[in-house]
């Protein structure tokens, strides 16, 4: 899309939509949308990430936990992401998790 834009001519217009991906646990629920890369070899190269994040003025408050970004390591034995982002109750929750357990 390219109302909405950064930097740059274009962007990727990623929308929840109430019950997309709904996952009840225990006390709350998830909804989501996913935008995965699919893994490809980097032949030693590093590559870096960056998002941005646009919320319109009448984006609604609720509840549920609406995971806005996670990075995950194939096979790293830990099912948890590397780097999250959350936003629940109008809170941002940012996480690292720095240890891997297997």
């Amino acid at each position: 899309q390219t109302d909405i834009v950064r930097s740059g001519k274009y962007s990727a217009n990623i929308t929840i939509e109430p019950g997309d991906i709904s996952q009840p646990d225990q006390e709350s629920s998830t909804e989501r949308d996913e935008l995965d890369s699919r893994p490809w070899s980097l032949g030693g190269r590093d590559i870096w990430y960056g998002m941005s994040f646009y919320l319109p003025s009448d984006f609604p408050i609720t509840t549920d936990r609406l995971v806005m970004g996670q990075w995950k390591q194939m096979n790293a034995g830990d099912k948890h992401p590397l780097i999250a982002q959350r936003f629940v109750n109008n809170t941002w929750y940012y996480t690292v998790n720095v240890g891997i357990s297997k």
